[in-house]
């Protein structure tokens, strides 16, 4: 224990000082290799003076080796290096990402976690087909229409997973509906890409006075590079320019809590898998709403999530191909019942590689046979998976394995080869037996 304490305490300053600092220095993930390898050299000469030892348990070379190595790992765990970029795209564009681990690795937990209902006047999806014969005045029109069919059947509010680009003769017509109207109405901002940068778009000049900055909200998604959306950022880029899903959240005017990464991990509600169709969120389409009133009555009392339904605009999630107004609802409802995953704090994986890679070196310092070896590692692997998987079911938590186990393994293999060459033991059969008699 106080060996585990020694080795602890440097290791959390460290890391403390990593975490107050890394964000400053490093703009992508990749860029930690450039303190890792510094590291690594500490690393193996730590390494080479006490593997040639006879007689140690874990000496103070052993430690100084077994705390680079756990800061080495606690600081790619801290920044995604495994990740490696994950890059800001709009919904609708290509995916641009390079990455060394498959960002499938850690779905599972969306299998086994509780999923809340949805309330039966919560949220309604309206949908319209894509159709390149349809001009812009027309799609302006069909705004207009939802907005007075939505207030007409006492609907809460409106939500248009869209932005405005370009001009057209019904945009003053659209304007004065909006102000008209008593609903909550919430509006997609474009962001425009130039360069390397994203910044907010503009709207048309006869828009611009109707929607407020208040109602207003970017559409930016976060894709992995298998094309899976499992990300929402909240903001982008400061804190003024907020999520449409987080706008939508705050008009009930409760308060939120919102991940400390400002990055929402959500979760579909209960019954939007494909294979369970009881409880998803409604979704109708424009065009049944238009030839048959009488569907309208489906919007009473409900928030409408308004948006494309077509192939440029559907996107993989954990939960299935959804359109991404589909996406956004989920969003929103993650974002009211505050239930989506949360990242660990950094320490936690931290504490777990500490720990995991301190039993491992213990377990090789006393001459362990490889077999018995190997199996208590592989037992310690399914305790961390084991663990992370309750962590998911009872408190939403997401506890990354990956790093541990890729930490606990690669000590294992390193270990095991340097037993080998130092000859089979790491200290004397005496010393050993003496250990094992005072655990007895």
């Amino acid at each position: 224990m106080l060996e585990l304490i020694i080795l602890g305490l440097p290791i959390a300053l460290l890391q403390t000082i990593w975490k107050a600092t890394a964000d400053h220095f490093t703009s992508q993930p990749w860029q930690v290799i450039w303190i890792l390898v510094p590291l690594g050299i500490v690393a193996i000469i730590a390494a080479r003076s006490s593997f040639g030892r006879k007689e140690w348990l874990l000496d103070r070379k052993l430690l100084t080796f077994l705390s680079v190595y756990v800061v080495m790992f606690s600081c790619a765990a801290y920044s995604d290096l495994l990740v490696w970029n994950r890059k800001v795209t709009l919904f609708g564009q290509p995916v641009d990402r390079n990455w060394l681990a498959p960002a499938w690795t850690g779905d599972w937990r969306y299998k086994i976690v509780p999923r809340k209902p949805l309330d039966p006047d919560d949220l309604v999806v309206v949908t319209r087909s894509f159709s390149k014969e349809r001009s812009v005045l027309d799609a302006r029109r069909q705004l207009a229409n939802l907005i007075k069919w939505a207030e007409e059947n006492g609907a809460k509010g409106i939500a248009f997973d869209v932005f405005f680009r370009q001009i057209s003769g019904f945009d003053s017509v659209l304007c004065e509906t909006v102000r008209k109207s008593k609903l909550d109405i919430v509006v997609g901002i474009e962001i425009v890409e130039e360069g390397r940068r994203h910044f907010p778009g503009s709207m048309p000049n006869d828009l611009d006075d109707c929607f407020t900055a208040n109602q207003r909200g970017h559409l930016v998604g976060l894709r992995d590079a298998d094309g899976v959306v499992r990300l929402m950022p909240l903001f982008f880029d400061d804190e003024n320019l907020e999520a449409l899903s987080l706008r939508v959240a705050k008009i009930r005017g409760k308060t939120l809590e919102l991940p400390d990464d400002k990055r929402l991990r959500f979760i579909a509600p209960a019954g939007s898998l494909a294979a369970d169709k009881q409880g998803a969120i409604p979704v109708v389409t424009y065009q049944e709403l238009e030839a048959n009133p009488s569907s309208r009555s489906l919007l009473k009392n409900a928030f409408l999530m308004f948006g494309e339904d077509s192939p440029g605009d559907i996107f993989v999630t954990p939960f299935g191909n959804k359109p991404g107004v589909v996406a956004h609802a989920y969003a929103v409802h993650s974002l009211r019942t505050g239930h989506y995953f949360r990242r660990t704090s950094w320490w936690s994986a931290l504490a777990v590689i500490a720990v995991a890679c301190y039993l491992v070196a213990l377990w090789a310092a006393r001459g362990i046979p490889a077999k018995q070896f190997l199996f208590r590692v592989a037992c310690i692997s399914v305790l961390v998976i084991l663990t992370s998987a309750v962590s998911a079911m009872l408190w939403l938590v997401w506890l990354e394995v990956v790093y541990v186990l890729a930490a606990i393994w690669f000590l294992a293999i390193v270990l095991l080869v340097c037993r080998v060459c130092v000859g089979k033991r790491l200290i004397p059969n005496s010393t050993r037996r003496s250990i094992d008699q005072s655990h007895d």
